[in-house]
């Protein structure tokens, strides 16, 4: 018997500028929905992720802040070049 790994799809995904309880300022965040899973958002100033507005457990690892950041930044990229890649239909 083996086991399988079951993940999600990611439902939606925005840039919204929304206030983070960590910096105590406007900031622009990355919002994912993702099917099973829920909301994520990741402050793109402090690297801090919150899940359905709860803050995420900090990882005990140097560099965390900045590997969030770049991981939100490379998903919001990878998202738009995909959408912009896709045929539009003619109508």
């Amino acid at each position: 018997m083996g086991s399988a790994i079951c993940s999600g799809k990611l439902d939606f995904i925005s840039l919204v500028k929304a206030h983070c309880p960590s910096c105590k300022k406007q900031r622009y965040f990355l919002f994912e929905m993702w099917e099973w899973y829920g909301r994520y958002s990741t402050c793109l100033k402090c690297g801090e992720k919150f899940f359905e507005g709860e803050m995420m457990e900090r990882p005990f690892s140097p560099g965390w802040r900045q590997k969030n950041i770049n991981a939100a930044k490379k998903l919001y990229r990878r998202f738009l070049k995909a959408a912009n890649s896709k045929p539009v239909p003619k109508v």
